[in-house]
């Protein structure tokens, strides 16, 4: 389940790169992080 969480990331990471506003990067990177964190606990718990 963890690869789940980390192919997201990527994913989220072609976004922010498809979409190159340095705002819009910041709040993804952010919202990306939490929810790879929310998944993680999920899956630990």
């Amino acid at each position: 389940m963890l690869s789940t969480a980390l192919l997201f990331g990527i994913l989220g990471t072609l976004a922010i790169a498809a979409k190159g506003t340095a705002a819009r990067a910041r709040m993804t990177t952010v919202e990306i992080r939490t929810t790879t964190k929310t998944i993680t606990k999920k899956t630990i718990s």
